[in-house]
């Protein structure tokens, strides 16, 4: 149950985010692991195939040969795949998906480029903006990961599903760049339902050693003034890491950490991180990580080598009752 994986395969994103997300500059939002079952979307990537049922989306199907309903070389373009390849040596499957790469590749004769001439391949990798092929190779691609597929559903919500097909490769300022909305979501979820103790990865830190986290509280259906109970107001912006809906009335505030600086030994947070049974006017909470040399190690002891980490708040029970605490933390790189 302490496993779980993140899987960047050649499925299109297209199939596994929300629609409401796919334009233009926007971030795409990834359909998690019950959304990806209720929505019947297993059933376009995988099918059964223990009992011989196909996906039900071409693209996702394996094959050397064209597949029925596809375009082929010349017609119109598929915009999850491009369209068939007729491979002359039978020598490769058929595509699940292509992207655009940030500059175009010039072929050698050491580089192996899908467009080498000596080919002859109308390949949709090597289709040029006015309908030809050949040189550079402006696409790249992947092929139907069918036994990856399989191994994700098996683990249920363990296992997050990602397109190793990204949005958009030219822009990395703009939303929808790479791998990173995939990332940041699938941590952010996994965040959401962490455990206080004995955990793994490491919570992304600052210089100063405090989690680069928001520990949030959601009062449902009440109209709540954050600070007037010694919380923080926040964006709503931090709604959907919560994985609250627009129809989900109510207040979310912070629960602010220990204060203090965390390298002075007499200050709240210090104490917190270091003392077994600290004495504390304040609440909040700190961050032990042993691995990153935070905290004492005597507050991990129950913890496995790989797990000594230890989001610890004092009081134990920092949330208010009725009230829903999730963690939320920014993995991104500034």
């Amino acid at each position: 149950d302490m496993v779980q994986v993140l899987l960047l395969s050649g499925v299109p994103w297209q199939l596994i985010t929300k629609p409401e997300s796919q334009g233009p500059g926007q971030s795409l939002e990834f359909l998690t692991p019950s959304e990806l079952e209720a929505s019947r979307v297993w059933d376009k990537l995988l099918g059964d195939p223990a009992q011989n049922v196909p996906p039900s989306d071409p693209p996702l199907l394996e094959s050397v040969e064209p597949r029925a309903g596809l375009p082929l070389p010349g017609a119109a373009w598929d915009p999850l795949h491009g369209h068939e390849v007729i491979w002359p040596r039978r020598d490769s499957l058929q595509h699940s998906c292509i992207f655009e790469l940030p500059r175009p590749e010039v072929c050698s004769d050491a580089s192996g480029c899908a467009c080498d001439p000596r080919l002859e391949t109308e390949s949709p990798l090597c289709r040029q903006p006015d309908g030809s092929y050949g040189e550079p190779q402006r696409f790249a691609g992947a092929f139907p990961p069918t036994r990856l597929l399989q191994f994700a559903r098996s683990l249920g919500e363990r296992a997050e599903v990602g397109s190793i097909c990204p949005k958009q490769l030219k822009n990395p300022r703009e939303l929808g760049y790479g791998y990173n909305d995939f990332i940041h979501q699938a941590l952010l979820d996994r965040n959401r339902a962490f455990h206080q103790a004995c955990f793994t990865p490491s919570l992304p830190i600052r210089e100063d050693g405090t989690p680069k986290c928001k520990l949030l509280e959601f009062y449902r259906d009440q109209e709540i003034d954050c600070e007037s109970l010694g919380r923080i107001p926040v964006d709503d912006e931090y709604r959907r890491p919560m994985q609250l809906k627009d129809t989900d009335h109510g207040t979310l505030c912070e629960i602010p950490r220990m204060p203090g600086d965390p390298s002075d030994p007499s200050s709240d947070y210090s104490r917190c991180a270091h003392e077994l049974h600290p004495t504390l006017e304040s609440e909040g909470y700190c961050y032990i990580d042993t691995k990153l040399g935070l905290g004492s190690p005597d507050l991990v002891v129950p913890c496995i080598d790989s797990h000594k980490r230890f989001f610890r708040s004092i009081p134990a029970a920092l949330g208010r009752p009725g009230t829903e605490v999730g963690l939320i933390c920014d993995y991104r790189k500034e």
